[in-house]
């Protein structure tokens, strides 16, 4: 069935034509050698078709070729190219050109580049300016003690606050001029009964188990005994003291007891004070106590009348030697009328002196 179908097409291509003729082959020998039909291919060409005009045509076998006259063709050149370029362009920016070896900005890179560079420079590099100086040797001397003439008639300028320190010196030419200060009034220390209590409570730590105990002790900073309403300055040399004497003690209110045994440090990093108190075998005070106060015993008072309002904030006292006593150590009270108490809490004094309130 195959082979008949194809003899079908077979027949189909050859037609009619005679057996002389049904093959390629047979026909491209016959159009070989048929001199009159070569010789008319050769000579066909464009001026001789029909229908065409001579010299219409490019002809190529010549020197001109390629060549078209001027009235043959519409110039067409694009004039426009740069300015529709410089549009288009106008909407883009780097996000649409890719990034190639010249790299773009960026703060990091503009950073890390800066600090790289930065290292291998100093102030050599730097141009000095006129403001923020270098140091030099120079300049430091001539700033410098070395440079700082004598004063041979130094002034202070202002009031010059002894704060209750004597001025010594072992130069026996050197001669101090002061100027008397009124005196406002006078007054004469007696005994006092003014006793402080602090307001709350203080905490006492045990150094071992309590029954075998030496010792105990409290610490307090200086706010925390400011805190606690203490009267007047608080000092080591006062604590140090006061105990000796029994103006500062410790109270235990349940035993209704007072203990001044006591050894006093100052740390000042923490501006605190430690009291260490020796076991008494009689009352102790420990750790087991919760009812344990400060009290303070004024080592003096006076009454005095002045026209003046007085104040523990204005106030200036003086003892007989012209030592002037810091209003830090006492409370002034008014008793009414012209009449005020001074009572001395932290600086010593004994009945019979004679105070100068100016």
């Amino acid at each position: 069935r195959a082979d008949a179908r194809a003899q079908l097409k077979i027949d189909a291509l050859v037609g009619g034509a005679s057996a002389a003729f049904d093959t390629l082959v047979e026909i491209q020998n016959a159009m070989s050698t048929d001199t009159e039909l070569t010789s008319a291919i050769s000579g066909l060409n464009h001026d001789t078709l029909s229908g065409f005009v001579a010299n219409e045509h490019i002809d190529w076998s010549l020197a001109t070729a390629g060549t078209i006259h001027a009235s043959n063709y519409t110039n067409t050149i694009y004039t426009s190219f740069n300015t529709d370029f410089d549009t288009r362009l106008g909407t883009k920016s780097t996000t649409n050109l890719a990034e190639g070896s010249n790299l773009y900005y960026t703060t990091a890179r503009a950073n890390t580049d800066f600090d790289t560079r930065l290292t291998t420079k100093d102030t050599d590099d730097l141009t000095e300016g006129s403001l923020s100086l270098y140091y030099t040797d120079a300049r430091a001397r001539a700033v410098s003690i070395n440079n700082i003439v004598e004063d041979t008639t130094p002034q202070l300028g202002g009031n010059l606050d002894l704060n209750t320190f004597d001025l010594t010196t072992t130069d026996p030419t050197v001669s101090l001029t002061t100027t008397l200060t009124s005196t406002t009034t006078q007054g004469t220390i007696t005994a006092s009964t003014a006793t402080n209590l602090s307001t709350t409570t203080v905490t006492v730590n045990t150094q071992a188990d309590v029954a075998n105990a030496v010792s105990s002790y409290i610490t307090l900073s200086s706010t925390e005994i400011t805190n606690l309403a203490f009267e007047g300055d608080i000092s080591l040399t006062y604590f140090g003291a006061a105990a000796s004497s029994s103006n500062f003690v410790w109270r235990d209110v349940s035993d209704s007891a007072e203990q001044n045994n006591m050894v006093i440090v100052y740390a000042p990093p923490t501006d605190e004070y430690t009291f260490t108190l020796p076991t008494d075998s009689t009352f102790p005070i420990n750790s087991l106590d919760a009812d344990i106060y400060f009290k303070q015993y004024a080592y003096g008072e006076m009454t005095v009348s002045s026209a003046s309002t007085l104040s523990s904030a204005t106030i200036q006292l003086r003892d007989a030697s012209g030592f002037y006593i810091d209003k830090e150590h006492v409370t002034v009270a008014s008793l009414g009328g012209s009449s005020y108490k001074i009572v001395f809490w932290t600086h010593d004094v004994s009945a019979g002196d004679v105070i100068d309130v100016i």
